[in-house]
């Protein structure tokens, strides 16, 4: 298998809104907010009907569903429930190829979703009720099999379940031992942060690739700014951390990307998004595909810069886009 991912498997009600409503529900805007089902319950109630999109979603999800429509072969490590969101969830997987080991167990669970909520500026908030998407059963997966994936992509939302991380770690150290590489999603700056020294551990211990935003990066180090000496000063810890290459996505004005030998910047045509919703998942997506066909740094930042362009540009995380291949062929209006 080229590529497995795990994460938080979630079925998304996305829809439009003004910042009021965000005031309104107590909401901070551009980020993810774990709630119960009767905080989503609240905030569907005050939403007509006709407005909500519902579409399959899940951090790692995304990312797994662009490399499988790149025609790798693409598995994902989560768990849903039976009912409405549990089979939609898994016939979305099944449509586009995916391999889902689905480790549910629990007969009275529920499955996990988020209510994504869009602002006139394509910012995402979102309303997360995980359910039993973050309790992941070691007992229902070969690890020995799973391990030969040549990259295993892990979300760090899976973090805020406590006893899901055991089995990450063990998958991690079996990937490692058969060749392949770990790659770590930051998933939100919030998450880093109820997190940060765990994040830290897992990388010196396990991680070779670490993907997020700026927020995420300035939650991660503790800066302030993401300045050229903020940069270096992250430069200058990666053999600390024993990571080899982080990835920071800066909306539109594209990419950084940290080796201990180079600091290289990939811009981006800056477009107005309809929706920001998985534009770091399918960055990940373009980047990671590229990255698997040997391509230069450069050259897979491009085709990741170009996928987060295109999906921006569409409601949800997973519209329909022309995928490329060969970064010389990406138009000059999204390179």
């Amino acid at each position: 298998m080229k590529f497995l991912a795990a994460g938080n498997a979630i079925c998304d009600i996305i829809c439009q809104v003004e910042d009021e409503f965000l005031a309104k529900h107590q909401l901070a805007k551009a980020s993810m907010q774990l709630c119960d089902d009767q905080k989503s319950a609240a905030i569907l109630a005050d939403l007509a009907s006709d407005e909500k999109l519902i579409a399959s979603g899940g951090s790692a999800a995304n990312t797994a569903n662009y490399l499988s429509a790149y025609g790798l072969e693409v598995g994902f490590i989560g768990n849903v429930a039976d009912g409405f969101y549990g089979r939609k969830f898994k016939t979305d997987l099944d449509k586009n190829n995916i391999n889902f080991f689905n480790t549910h167990q629990e007969d009275d669970a529920v499955s996990a979703k988020s209510v994504i909520l869009v602002t006139p500026d394509g910012e995402r908030t979102m309303c997360t009720s995980l359910g039993c998407a973050a309790t992941l059963h070691q007992s229902q997966l070969d690890l020995t099999a799973l391990a030969q994936a040549d990259l295993f992509y892990i979300e760090g939302y899976l973090w805020d379940q406590q006893g899901t991380n055991q089995l990450i770690l063990a998958l991690c150290q079996q990937v490692k031992a058969s060749g392949g590489n770990n790659v770590f999603s930051l998933a939100d700056a919030f998450c880093v942060k109820r997190h940060l020294e765990d994040f830290k551990k897992l990388c010196v211990e396990h991680i070779d690739i670490v993907f997020g935003n700026e927020s995420e990066f300035q939650a991660l180090f503790a800066k302030e700014v993401l300045d050229q000496k903020a940069l270096e000063e992250i430069q200058a810890v990666l053999p600390e951390l024993n990571v080899e290459l982080m990835i920071i996505t800066l909306s539109g004005a594209g990419v950084v990307l940290i080796t201990e030998q180079r600091i290289i910047t990939v811009a981006t045509t800056k477009l107005q998004a309809v929706d920001t919703t998985g534009a770091g998942d399918s960055f990940a997506a373009g980047f990671l595909y590229g990255y698997l066909q040997e391509m230069s740094l450069k050259d897979a930042a491009k085709l990741g810069n170009y996928l987060a362009g295109q999906v921006i540009m569409n409601l949800g995380a997973r519209p329909e886009i022309n995928l490329i291949t060969d970064p010389a062929s990406i138009p000059h209006a999204a390179a």
